[in-house]
């Protein structure tokens, strides 16, 4: 009964209405960064007082959960229930997570009450584009809505040490829930005791997560997970200009229909608006989608600040614009579905503000609702559509006895089905491999050194659907403003496409006859890029003393790999090199397996010859550079990469020329692989 009590009829046209609008779509194929967080699931499952220890790979390298996962790990545990089940069949995850949308929209409704807000616009939710799409993924969205939903709850009836329990739920599900801290203070400001209880249970229990975490892995992964982050005038920019865009269109497009309109929200519209058409000027398609979707953000941005003003409520006035914040400077990249939990502040905000209006007739609310759910469809339609193209594509890949692919997102998780596994930069191809390089889609490309040998095969293509949720071509950036600022645009034709490629056989069989030395690797040209493996930059130049203009490549992280044929026994390495101030001092090269160099590097461009210890068993070999250390840029640093070593010349064996010199394979401008051979008389 006490259940039936505090749901209510509201309530339930909200429940209703939700599982109406996700329910076709739960079949729908798994998407973005979904894999990440299944295949931790199914880590914790097997080791689950190690969750971050498993092998991941979705970055630059090969790595684990503790440095491929952004948020902590209470999404995991969560998701390891429907794994369990059945392995992570879409299904029963996107069930699963419904099931979390539908108590986070209870949880909302019900500390919404606890501020005085009817729950009926618990249905403005519900129609929620954003909550929609987030109902039908894997992705920590929805379980921190509940979360943070929670704590505000409890803080609102005065309960302080669940509230402060609750705070630390959010922020184990995603780092930010930590700002969910000072809002429940501003609710339990009085009696001052609720909020210390409340204070000290969440900093108990996140600060024994900190313990733990440096008790098992040495390290907080809160610092791991912050090494993404960066601050900049034009970061901050993209990322605010992407939060506008996603507000008014995805966020919360019931409300505009019922919102008090005067003359400043009128005028706060068409600025917007016309800014974000001149921000987007890609053709009349985008002008009009940027017009539509910077004007409505912008409408209910100005109706936040208005409503801010008339209410008396600290946690009111601050909830909405405290996480709209971090929406728009904390965050590694702009998304809508950050925008999850600015959508209940920014409703309550606005109703308590007396911004939406009281006596707005039934009609008006019922079409308001039903506009924002027809916007929801079309959404979840287009986000099915995408996710279910690269389910088909990574289906269709061909059988192979090794196979390997660069695509992550959904791609990634299917093709694995197929036995196809992320290309680890440092693989060494061998004949009869096949490769797949997907477009359109976040990828981790072959590494030079291994692009140089591979020869196109065939393409597999397959139609797009033209509302486009992740489309760079089409501005549209519904999961990361990298790919637009725009939660989707529209493609009126195109396809994605699926190269297949494999090691050219004539390639391979060159490389295993003998190599006469010296070997000389001039970095930073044409013909020496494509030795490279991991760990380089692009090139730059610089003017030597002699006056002539020299290239060079830094080396980046902790450690950098090329792969190039070397003769038998060479037993010189000689090099041209300027180490970052983190890096003078000891640089260690790994030459093959049983060989190894050691130079003692100083400040500033020098040239060293040293001798290898070990034998250099000849042929293919790779070349690890492991320097001292490396720069780690700090959040207002412009450049971003951990530089250790600028590299101007390698050579093996004896001599000094400073001319590419050697035997490896490259690419031709049609993409194709060929030798360079220098000097030319070699055989």
């Amino acid at each position: 009964m006490a259940l039936r009590r505090a749901v209510g009829t509201s309530d339930r046209l909200a429940v209703a209405l939700l599982v109406l609008l996700t329910v076709p779509f739960l079949g729908a194929a798994h998407k973005i960064d979904d894999p990440l967080y299944l295949r931790m699931a199914r880590h914790v499952l097997a080791h689950p007082l190690d969750p971050f220890g498993g092998p991941s790979f979705w970055h630059e390298r090969p790595a684990t959960f503790l440095l491929d996962l952004y948020n902590p790990p209470l999404i995991a545990y969560l998701l390891a229930l429907p794994v369990a089940l059945d392995g992570g069949r879409e299904i029963t995850v996107h069930a699963f997570m419904l099931v979390v949308g539908v108590a986070a929209l209870l949880a909302c409704s019900w500390a919404g009450a606890s501020w005085g807000v009817p729950r009926s616009y618990t249905v403005l939710l519900a129609a929620s584009p954003a909550v929609c799409v987030s109902a039908v993924g894997a992705m920590t969205d929805l379980p921190f809505l509940l979360f943070c939903a929670l704590a505000w709850g409890l803080a609102g009836r005065g309960r302080g040490a669940p509230a402060g329990l609750a705070v630390a739920t959010s922020a184990l599900t995603k780092y930010v829930g930590v700002l969910n801290l000072p809002l429940v203070l501003l609710a339990l400001r009085r009696p001052w005791r609720r909020g210390i209880v409340a204070a000290a249970v969440a900093v108990a229990v996140f600060g024994a997560y900190g313990a733990w975490n440096i008790a098992t892995y040495g390290v907080l992964h809160l610092r791991a997970a912050g090494r993404f982050q960066e601050l900049g005038l034009a970061r901050q920019s993209e990322l605010t200009a992407s939060f506008v865009a996603s507000l008014g269109l995805v966020g919360l497009p019931a409300v505009l229909g019922l919102l008090r309109w005067s003359r400043g929200l009128v005028l706060a519209a068409t600025v917007s608006a016309i800014t974000g058409a001149v921000l987007l000027r890609d053709g009349p398609g985008s002008a009009l989608l940027a017009l539509a979707a910077f004007g409505a953000g912008g409408v209910l941005l100005a109706a936040a600040a208005a409503a801010t003003w008339r209410v008396g409520d600290p946690f009111l006035r601050c909830a909405f614009w405290l996480f709209a914040l971090h929406a728009c400077a904390g965050v590694y990249f702009g998304t809508a579905r950050y925008l999850l939990p600015t959508l209940p502040p920014l409703l309550w905000l606005l109703v308590r503000g007396g911004l939406v209006r009281e006596d707005v007739s039934r009609a008006r609310f019922v079409t308001s609702v039903a506009v924002s759910s027809v916007l929801a469809v079309a959404f979840l339609r287009a986000d099915a559509a995408e996710a279910n193209l690269w389910r088909a594509a990574a289906r269709a890949l061909p059988a192979a006895g090794r196979g390997f692919q660069t695509g992550r997102w959904g791609f990634d998780w299917y093709a694995s089905e197929r036995g196809y596994r992320p290309l680890p930069p440092r693989e060494r191809l061998r004949d009869g491999d096949v490769i797949a390089e997907p477009s359109q889609i976040h990828t981790v490309p072959p590494t030079p050194a291994q692009a140089a040998i591979l020869a196109p095969r065939s393409a597999l293509r397959f139609p797009s659907p033209r509302l486009r949720v992740m489309d760079a071509e089409a501005g549209a950036g519904y999961y990361s403003s990298g790919w637009g600022l725009l939660p989707f645009g529209w493609r009126t034709e195109g396809d994605e496409r699926v190269a297949i490629s494999a090691p050219d056989r004539d390639i391979l069989a060159a490389l295993d006859r003998p190599v006469p030395g010296p070997v000389v690797v001039d970095m930073g040209t044409d013909d020496a890029l494509h030795v490279q493996l991991d760990g380089w930059s692009v090139p730059e130049e610089l003017t030597g003393e002699d006056g002539h203009r020299h290239t060079y490549v830094w080396a980046i992280g902790s450690d950098s790999a090329l792969r190039v044929p070397l003769p038998a026994d060479v037993r010189r390495l000689a090099l041209h090199v300027s180490p970052a101030p983190s890096a003078t001092g000891p640089l260690r090269v790994r030459i093959g397996d049983d060989a190894h160099a050691l130079v003692d590097l100083s400040a500033g461009w020098r040239s060293y010859a040293v001798p290898i210890e070990g034998r250099v068993a000849g042929g293919v070999t790779d070349i690890v550079l492991q320097p001292a250390g490396h720069e780690r840029p700090g959040l207002l640093t412009a450049d971003r990469r951990e530089r250790s070593v600028a590299v101007d010349v390698l050579i093996f064996g004896e001599g000094d020329d400073t001319q590419n010199r050697g035997r490896w394979p490259v690419r031709d401008e049609t993409g194709r692989p060929r030798l360079f051979v220098s000097p030319p008389s070699t055989p």
